[in-house]
């Protein structure tokens, strides 16, 4: 099975599809302005949480070339550790694998598909790497169909622990982060050649070691690809000031500090990717706290921020709790006409908490455009997906079971 992953990944450039992505923290009045769209929210799947499906869904779909959806749960399937589905646009869902543990447990973040259609991903526990004394810190697998391969098993020596998501390029190399482990214990950018996979721990490129201090510490995952062909993304501690960085590495490892956020009427902890740009170059990202409103305590509810090109950093929306909602905990995405669009995890509803989907326009206007209660979905803490002129997604919580939803929300 390894050998023939290899010799497809030699004879031809794959063309990969690139979307990722998180893993969930905790659980006043504000504005509600109309949005510019016409919108209609739809719930495609209730996961049960049981043997037969998903629970927790977590990271961001994928749109295979099928036009089905991808994506994973953090729980559920028939060992209660995780589970990766393919779901049609009408709703209609076939687990692909339940993890079991040695074969990794819990993938949060999102898959990418080869041009043969294989998926490929991460879990952020399980398997072998750490051994029984050292823990086990996470896997990279590939699934043909429902038979998955596990291509590494992370852990061993100064390797990455707990990896978030993979993203790749033309040539079948896959590139993530992971939060610990390497060589300083503040978590690494990693390489996978696609030549040895499965063979030897040489497969693996250490591209980066964070170090905790001014270049940050703790990537939570949820790469992307930039313009000029190096990686983006967040780190959620070190920096300048300890909060957290935006930065951006080649594919040789040298990595550039692009932004330090300052804490709390700035904005901290930034969330999961991938960070959003836009024609122009510029970064849109989030934090899970700051933007100076106290509704939330001294930390604040969040922010949605935009990074120039010249390093100039703005907040694009800060949340003030309450129907604004507040807490978000994974990015945003752009549509063709620069309007930024992404959920938070809590505040809403007053009786639910259970977060917002909002719209920042163009020019600046915000706008709730769903407000979950419960049954129709609970505490998004993934990426939204933009096709078709609709926004998809899950809620890890909520819906008949109390287990997650994917969801539909029109903006034509």
């Amino acid at each position: 099975m390894i050998s023939t992953f290899h010799n497809r990944m030699r004879q031809r450039k794959a063309n990969i599809t690139l979307l990722l992505v998180a893993i969930a923290l905790l659980a006043l009045p504000f504005f509600a302005a109309q949005s510019a769209h016409a919108q209609t929210y739809t719930v495609l799947h209730n996961f049960r949480g049981s043997a037969l499906d998903g629970a927790s869904p977590q990271g961001q779909l994928l749109v295979g070339s099928n036009q089905d959806f991808y994506g994973v749960t953090a729980l559920g399937g028939t060992h209660g550790y995780g589970t990766v589905f393919q779901m049609t646009t009408a709703g209609q869902e076939t687990v692909l694998h339940s993890f079991a543990y040695f074969n990794g447990y819990s993938p949060t973040g999102g898959l990418v598909q080869d041009a043969e259609g294989n998926l490929y991903g991460t879990t952020v526990g399980g398997g072998y790497g750490g051994g029984y004394n050292n823990g086990y810190w996470g896997t990279l697998f590939e699934l043909t169909g429902s038979k998955e391969t596990l291509l590494h098993q992370f852990g061993t020596g100064n390797d990455a622990w707990y990896p978030n998501g993979v993203i790749a390029d033309a040539q079948g190399n896959f590139y993530g982060a992971a939060n610990s482990g390497g060589v300083y214990g503040y978590g690494m950018i990693f390489q996978f050649m696609p030549h040895c996979l499965g063979a030897t721990s040489s497969c693996e490129n250490t591209l980066y070691n964070f170090t905790g201090g001014t270049d940050g510490g703790s990537p939570p995952g949820g790469l992307a690809w930039g313009a000029d062909g190096k990686l983006y993304g967040v780190t959620q501690s070190g920096g300048a000031t300890g909060y957290g960085t935006v930065f951006k590495v080649d594919t040789s490892g040298n990595l550039t500090t692009l932004y330090s956020f300052r804490g709390p009427s700035d904005g901290f902890y930034p969330n999961q990717g991938p960070l959003a740009f836009d024609t122009n170059g510029n970064i849109y990202g989030s934090t899970l706290y700051g933007g100076g409103s106290t509704a939330c305590g001294s930390r604040g509810c969040g922010t949605v921020f935009r990074l120039s090109t010249s390093g100039v950093k703005t907040i694009r929306y800060a949340f003030e709790g309450g129907t604004s909602g507040g807490f978000p905990q994974a990015g945003v995405v752009l549509d063709a006409e620069g309007n930024l669009y992404g959920t938070a995890s809590q505040f809403g509803d007053p009786t639910c908490s259970c977060g917002v989907l909002f719209e920042v326009s163009q020019s600046g206007q915000k706008s709730v455009l769903h407000t979950w209660t419960g049954s129709d979905g609970a505490n998004p803490i993934a990426g939204l997906l933009i096709s078709n002129g609709a926004l998809y997604g899950v809620a890890s919580a909520g819906g008949t079971s109390a287990s997650g939803v994917l969801f539909e929300l029109t903006l034509k």
